[in-house]
């Protein structure tokens, strides 16, 4: 498989820390490597990020002084809130669930490089990143596709292709692949990769995990290469998996099947080859 050159890289400085760091020209956003900042990148120059959530709270209108203290009240309106709150809050209390939310760290999730095929974390917010590694940029974007799709798709993030989808002689890189429409191609998957609907696949699947769910037959030409499966239709077509393969009791596979370890249900029928390969402990 051949890949793709790299994409012309720039020299930006962060507005926070003034380290200097590469990146693509492609680039929207980035984190520093020196002090995880957030930076937005806005032709070749960078920039503070922006919170995404501004509260705009209206001042209090100045009260008329009275001899008798009047209750301690709260009166507090927003854009997200456009009400009145008139019951009595204590001055001091827990954070709401705004101020919660806006102080928390973001939640991490594992990236796979699309060229070194290294892992790192990034925040599952970020809609890019780049390979701790190589340098890479990696897009996170996620792709809905309901339409004719003749354009190579290289993302970490989830790909599904809908009822009237059509994705055909092209390349897909992503995390995790939803397939309910036409797919004829490629597909390396570092996630799940699941066939909602019965195809014939031509070029060649790699993934962590391959579902054929019952009612869905599925046809490849080249062994699917995968870490495990789980086998509830038809498969026409080999496996080679690094870990374990289940077929379901209704589960019909014609082709060779390479595990580390497999598991036949009753009812299940396979024609070929078993082939059980243990991973060496060194």
């Amino acid at each position: 498989m051949s890949r793709a050159p790299h994409s012309p890289q720039i020299t930006i400085t962060c507005p926070e820390c003034q380290a200097q760091q590469l990146e693509s020209r492609l680039a929207v956003s980035t984190m520093c490597r020196a002090c995880n900042a957030g930076i937005q990148i806005q032709d070749g120059v960078a920039l503070r990020r922006t919170p995404l959530i501004k509260l705009s709270v209206k001042p209090k209108p100045p009260e008329a002084k009275t001899s008798q203290a009047a209750p301690k009240t709260s009166s507090v309106t927003s854009k997200l809130f456009p009400f009145h709150t008139k019951s009595p809050i204590p001055s001091i209390g827990a954070p709401n669930l705004i101020q919660r939310y806006l102080h928390s760290t973001p939640e991490k999730r594992s990236v796979v490089c699309t060229e070194c095929h290294r892992e790192h974390q990034a925040s599952v917010s970020a809609q890019a990143s780049h390979c701790l590694a190589c340098g890479a940029y990696i897009s996170l974007r996620n792709y809905e596709i309901n339409e004719n799709w003749h354009r190579r798709i290289q993302t970490r993030g989830d790909v599904h292709i809908q009822k009237k989808g059509s994705v055909q002689g092209v390349m897909i890189q992503c995390h995790n692949l939803i397939i309910e429409g036409i797919f004829r191609g490629s597909v390396e998957c570092s996630g799940d990769v699941v066939f909602l609907q019965s195809t014939k696949i031509l070029g060649k699947i790699a993934c962590r995990h391959l579902h054929v769910p019952i009612n869905c037959e599925l046809e490849s030409q080249h062994p699917i290469h995968t870490h495990s499966a789980l086998i509830e239709g038809k498969l026409h077509g080999s496996i080679v998996a690094t870990g374990g393969v289940t077929l379901d009791k209704k589960a019909l596979v014609e082709g060779d099947i390479t595990a580390g370890n497999i598991v036949i249900k009753p009812g299940a029928k396979q024609n070929g080859m078993i082939v059980i390969k243990q991973s060496t402990v060194s």
